[in-house]
C-alpha cells in the first residue's frame, strides 16, 4: 500500500544551512546557524551556541574562541543553497532583511598558519574538520571554551561539556591522511588543559594534508529551520509543502552575557520545503519584541502562503494593515507572503483590548481568508451589526473574513456563550460557508437546526456553519457527552459533510456506525461526520486511547478517503494495518489514521513516534499519493525507514513533517490527445481544436506550427499561409505531463482570373486602368495588353 520500497534507513533531515550575516545578527557575527536547541554563531575569533534546554527553557551561553589564530583568517561559506533565508523582523519594512544566502558549509581559511578549519552539518550535529597542510603545525591548535560548568574526556576519548541546559559532546578525534589514494589513519586525542583544548597526534607523514575530524554532538539533534514545534502544513500546486510553527527563543542573535534567562522570544517561521523533500526553497522569519506562533497555513494558486497564529510583540511586521498595532496583552494576526517568502502581501494584528489568538486558517478560491481562534477583548473588531457584536461570556470563538488583498474586514463577529469559548477549527466550502469547530464549556452556546441542542456537559465540541455573507448561522450544534469534549480540526468535503476530530473524556460521546463505541478510557480522541443539514451524525467513533489522546488534525479527499493524525499515550492502540505496530516508548506518539467514508473500520491505525515525545499537529494531502503529517519530535529515533519513505525534518527537538505515500489515492499523470475540424483545407482555414486527454490535466498548451500558442483548453485558430503544420499539445495536472502532435495541411485553391478596364473604349490615344479582381489569394500576374506591350503589376496602367 505505500511506496517507493527503496530505503537505506537512515533518517533524512533537511541540510544545516549557515545563513550570512547581511545585517540581521550582531555586527561581529558573520555566518549562523539557526537550531533547534540554540544559534550557533560564527566570528573571526571564535564560534558561540547557546543551548536551550527544551524541557525547562534554562540555557548556557558556550564560546569557543581560536586561542593564538592568525586574526587574519578569511571565512567563507561553501557550496551555496537555492534556499534563501528572509527576516520580517519589527515594523519597519525598510529594516527588513530578505533574501540572504544560505551554504552548506563553512570554511576558515588559515586559521592558523597553514591550517583550515571547515565546519558543516552532518545528521547527528555539526562536524568541525581541521585541515593541517604539509609543513603546518597541529600544535597551534588551541581551542579556549567556556560558559560550561565542567570540561573533561571520557574514558572513550570524547569531550565532555556540561552545562545547565544539558550536556554536549565531541567525539573522539579521528585522524587521518590520503596517500596514494588510500586512507591511512592516524592516533589522536584530545588534550584539556584547564578550559583550554587541543590535540595530541601521534607520527604522521609531514609531505601530506592531516585531517582531524571530531563531531560535536548536542545531544539533541540540530535541524536546519529553526523550527522548534509545527503546527500547520499546507501544499501547492507543485507540491511543495509549506510549514508553519515557532522557532526557540532568540533565533537571530547569541547574547554577549551568559546569563541563563533567554533573551529573547519565539517568531513565526515559515519553511517551504521542495517537492523531493530533500532541502527548503526558503525559511521565513516573522516576529518582533516579543512572542508569536504560527498556527495555521494555506497557500493558493500562485504559492502565497497565508499564516494565522498568535502576537504580543508592539512591533510585529505589518503590510497594508487593517490593525496597526497591537490592541491588548496577545493578538491575533494574519499574514500573507510573497510567493518567494520575501515580502508581505499584507500583515495584519487582529485583536481587541484583551487577549486574542489566532489558532487556524483557509482561504477561498478568491483568495479571502478565515481565521477562527478566542477572544476575551470586551472591544474586538466585529462588523455585523445583526448578530454577536458583544462579548457573551469569558472568552468567545470568532470568526474573522478577510479580503484577498487585506484591505477590506469582510465580516467579524464573536461565536460564544456565558462562559468560555474557543474555536480550533476552520474550514471553508467551495460557495464561502466556513464551518468552525472547537470547545465550549457554555450552556447557552448558539444553536441552529441541531444535531445535539442542549449541552452535554463540562464542554462540548461545537460545530457552526457560517453563510458566505457572514450572518445567518446555517447551523450550529454541540457535540457530546456529560464530561470534557473539544474539537480541535475540521474538513468539509463537496457535498458539505463535516469531518471532525478532538478529544473526549465522556463516556456517553455521541457515536453513530462506530468502530469502538464504548470509550478506551481516560481521554480519547474521536473521529466524527456532520451530515450536511448540521442535524444528523453520519458516523462517529472514538478512535485512540485508553491515554490522554487527542485529535489534532484531519483532511478529506474528493474520492472520500480521511486521514487523521493527532497525540497518543496509549500503548496498547487497536491498530488496523499499521506500519510502527508498536509503541514508540517515549511520552507519546503521534497517530495516524485513515478512514474510507461508508466503510466502519479504519484503512490503517498506526502508531508514529521514537523513544521520546511526538505529536501530530496537522496533516494535508496532495491528491496525488501524498499524505503530509506535521508536528512535534523529541525522539531521537524518529522513524523513517520504510515505509516511511519521506522524512522531511526527523529527530530530536523540534518540528517535523513526514510523508506518507498512499497508492491508494494516487492519480495519474494525464495522456494528451485533441481533434481538428478541419484538418485540412483552403486557405484561409479556420480550424476548431477539441481537447480530448485523458487523465484531469488542468493545464493545456499548444503550438500551432506557424508560431502562434494558446492556454484554452478548447482553442479555435486561423492558418492564413498555405503550407503543412504540426500542431502540439501539451497537458498537465500535479502527476506529471504528457504531449502529442498532428499535422494540419492547408491547400491553396486554383486562382480564378478577372479584371475590369476603365474606360473600357474611347478615342485614341487611350489611358486605361486595369483593376485585378481574381480570386482565390493570387501572388502572381501576367497581362499581355494586345498591342506587344505586358506587365506583371497586379493593377497596371496602359
Amino acid at each position: 500500500m505505500f511506496g517507493p520500497a527503496e530505503q537505506d534507513g537512515t533518517p533524512a533531515s533537511l541540510p544545516l544551512v549557515f545563513i550570512r550575516n547581511a545585517g540581521q545578527f550582531r555586527d561581529d557575527i558573520l555566518f549562523m546557524v539557526i537550531s533547534d536547541v540554540g544559534p550557533v554563531s560564527f566570528s573571526t575569533d571564535g564560534s558561540a551556541f547557546r543551548v536551550i534546554s527544551p524541557e525547562n527553557g534554562q540555557s548556557a551561553l558556550l564560546t569557543y574562541r581560536f586561542e593564538g589564530a592568525s586574526g587574519a583568517a578569511a571565512v567563507e561559506g561553501v557550496d551555496r543553497l537555492d534556499c534563501e533565508a528572509n527576516f520580517l523582523s519589527g515594523a519597519d519594512p525598510s529594516a527588513w532583511i530578505t533574501g540572504v544566502e544560505t551554504y552548506r558549509a563553512l570554511r576558515y581559511v588559515d586559521l592558523y598558519p597553514g591550517i583550515d578549519l571547515l565546519y558543516e552539518g552532518v545528521p547527528d550535529g555539526l562536524k568541525s574538520t581541521y585541515i593541517v597542510r604539509p609543513g603546518a603545525d597541529p600544535g597551534a591548535i588551541n581551542i579556549e571554551y567556556s560558559g560550561q560548568d565542567e570540561l573533561s574526556i571520557g574514558p572513550d576519548g570524547t569531550l565532555l561539556l556540561v552545562t545547565p541546559a544539558g550536556s554536549i559532546t565531541h567525539s573522539a578525534p579521528y585522524c587521518y591522511q590520503v596517500i596514494d589514494g588510500s586512507i591511512v589513519e592516524v592516533r589522536s586525542a584530545y588534550t584539556v588543559c584547564g578550559q583550554h583544548v587541543g590535540f595530541a597526534i601521534g607520527s604522521y607523514d609531514p609531505d601530506y594534508d592531516l585531517v582531524i575530524d571530531p563531531v560535536m554532538k548536542y545531544g539533541l539533534y540540530l535541524k536546519g529551520t529553526g523550527m522548534a514545534d509545527a503546527f500547520g502544513v499546507a501544499l501547492d500546486s507543485k507540491r511543495n509543502a509549506y510549514v508553519t510553527g515557532r522557532s526557540f527563543p532568540t533565533p537571530y542573535d547569541v547574547p554577549a552575557d551568559s546569563s541563563g534567562n533567554n533573551a529573547g522570544g519565539t517568531d513565526v517561521v515559515v519553511v517551504k520545503i521542495n517537492p523531493d523533500g530533500t532541502a527548503p526553497v526558503y525559511i521565513t522569519y516573522l516576529g518582533g519584541n516579543g512572542d508569536e506562533t504560527g498556527y495555521g497555513i494555506r497557500v493558493d494558486g500562485d504559492g502565497s502562503a497565508y499564516i494565522a497564529g498568535t502576537t504580543n510583540s508592539t512591533d510585529f511586521p505589518v503590510a497594508n494593515p487593517l490593525q496597526a498595532a497591537l490592541a491588548g496583552q496577545t493578538d491575533a494576526f494574519i499574514a500573507r507572503l510573497a510567493p518567494n517568502g520575501t515580502s508581505l502581501i499584507y500583515s495584519t494584528y487582529i485583536g481587541g483590548t484583551g487577549q486574542d489568538y489566532g489558532y487556524a486558517i483557509d482561504i477561498d478560491t478568491a483568495g479571502n481568508a478565515y481565521i477562527t481562534g478566542s477572544t476575551d477583548s470586551k472591544i474586538f473588531p466585529v462588523t455585523s451589526v445583526l448578530h454577536h457584536t458583544t462579548l457573551a461570556g469569558i472568552n468567545d470563538a470568532y470568526i474573522v473574513k478577510v479580503s484577498a488583498d487585506g484591505e477590506d474586514l469582510v465580516y467579524s463577529e464573536y461565536i460564544g456563550g456565558i462562559i468560555m469559548d474557543t474555536g480550533y477549527g476552520i474550514a471553508v466550502d467551495e460557495s464561502g460557508s466556513a464551518y468552525i469547530t472547537g470547545e465550549t464549556y457554555s450552556w447557552n452556546f448558539p444553536v441552529l437546526n441541531a444535531y445535539q441542542p442542549a449541552f452535554g456537559g463540562y464542554s462540548d465540541v461545537f460545530i457552526t456553519k457560517v453563510a458566505p455573507a457572514g450572518y445567518p448561522f446555517v447551523y450550529s450544534t454541540y457535540l457530546g457527552g456529560s464530561d470534557m469534549d473539544g474539537g480541535r480540526a475540521i474538513d468539509v468535503d463537496a457535498a458539505g459533510y463535516a469531518y471532525v476530530t478532538g478529544l473526549t473524556r465522556s463516556r456517553n460521546f455521541p457515536t453513530a456506525d462506530a468502530f469502538k463505541p464504548v470509550q478506551p478510557g481516560l481521554i480519547s480522541s474521536f473521529y466524527s461526520r456532520l451530515a450536511p443539514s448540521g442535524s444528523a451524525l453520519a458516523y462517529s467513533t472514538y478512535l485512540t486511547g485508553p491515554g490522554f489522546d487527542e485529535g489534532r488534525g484531519i483532511a478529506v479527499t474528493p474520492s472520500g478517503y480521511v486521514y487523521i493524525t493527532g497525540i497518543t499515550k496509549a500503548p496498547n492502540l487497536q491498530l488496523y494495518d499499521p506500519f510502527q505496530p508498536v509503541f514508540g516508548g517515549g511520552v507519546s506518539d503521534a497517530f495516524v489514521a485513515k478512514f474510507v467514508n461508508g466503510e466502519v473500520f479504519p484503512a490503517y491505525l498506526t502508531y508514529l513516534g521514537g523513544d521520546g515525545k511526538d505529536e501530530g499537529h496537522a496533516l494535508t494531502v496532495d491528491g496525488i499519493c501524498g499524505v503530509y503529517v506535521a508536528g512535534l519530535t523529541k525522539s531521537t529515533n524518529f522513524p523513517s525507514s520504510d515505509p516511511y519513505p519521506d522524512t522531511f525534518i526527523p529527530k530530536g527537538d523540534g518540528g517535523f513533517i513526514v510523508l506518507f505515500w498512499d497508492e491508494e489515492i494516487c492519480c495519474t499523470p494525464p495522456v494528451a490527445g485533441f481533434s481538428a475540424d478541419p484538418d485540412s483545407g483552403y486557405a484561409p482555414l479556420d480550424v476548431q481544436f477539441t481537447d480530448l486527454s485523458s487523465g484531469e490535466p488542468d493545464s493545456w498548451f499548444w503550438e500551432f506550427g506557424d508560431g502562434a500558442t494558446s492556454t484554452e483548453q478548447n482553442p479555435a485558430h486561423t492558418y492564413t499561409g498555405v503550407g503543412n503544420y504540426t500542431v502540439n499539445l501539451t497537458v498537465e495536472n500535479l502527476c506529471g505531463t504528457d504531449e502529442t502532435s498532428g499535422v494540419i495541411i492547408v491547400i491553396c485553391r486554383e486562382p480564378v482570373a478577372g479584371f475590369v478596364a476603365d474606360p473600357d473604349s474611347g478615342y485614341a490615344p487611350l489611358d486605361v486602368q486595369f483593376t485585378d479582381t481574381s480570386q482565390n489569394n493570387v501572388t502572381s500576374w501576367s497581362w499581355e495588353f494586345g498591342d506587344g506591350a505586358t506587365s506583371t503589376e497586379q493593377n497596371p496602367a496602359h
